[in-house]
């Protein structure tokens, strides 16, 4: 099943920079409450019972740039759950 995630102003503007459970991705699966969700982490989203599952380039682009003080802009991706 896919679910979308819209990563929006108040995320980015809440998030921590390196950290996988406060950056603003991580804000926005826990908005919506994706179950199991533990962490953002470079590649994948973690999930509690060990599970990982792979996100998109634009994620990556997207963490990769707010962990390095960069601008970024609010966004919305789909997420496979496991």
């Amino acid at each position: 099943m896919k679910i979308r995630i819209d990563v929006t102003e108040d995320d980015i503007k809440n998030g921590r920079r390196g950290h996988g459970e406060k950056c603003p991705v991580a804000l926005a699966c826990q908005r919506v409450n994706v179950k199991n969700f533990s962490s953002v982490e470079f590649g994948a989203v973690s999930f509690n019972d060990g599970k990982m599952i792979s996100h998109s380039c634009e994620v990556q682009e997207f963490v990769q740039r707010f962990d390095s003080g960069k601008e970024v802009q609010p966004f919305s991706f789909e997420l496979e759950l496991p």
